[in-house]
């Protein structure tokens, strides 16, 4: 599917919309059918960053993973994305260790 003039898949459209929703309406104390979402930036087809505007606020929603971070969550993101390069590092290490034996 386009949306915002980007080619998507539509799940992960929906997945993208419904994993903010809750946040951004908690955040911006708006109703979730208050809420527009706008495709920012993708990584493949995949949806990597949504805009969310709705009841006088906006914010920009970043995927790391599977989690997603407003903007002023910056802190918690960094250690997100800290955490999965240190999964994948350990990953490769033991991929590595079998490989010897």
């Amino acid at each position: 599917m386009v949306v915002d003039g980007i080619e998507v898949y539509e799940g992960h459209w929906r997945a993208a919309r419904e994993g903010v929703q809750s946040v951004a309406s908690f955040q911006f104390e708006c109703p979730p059918d208050a809420l527009s979402y706008s495709l920012l930036r993708r990584s493949g087809r995949a949806v990597s960053q949504v805009g969310v505007t709705g009841c006088g606020h906006r914010d920009v929603y970043t995927r790391i993973g599977s989690e997603w971070f407003g903007s002023g969550q910056r802190e918690a993101a960094a250690d997100a994305q800290q955490r999965i390069e240190a999964a994948a590092q350990a990953a490769a290490a033991a991929q590595r260790q079998q490989s010897q034996q």
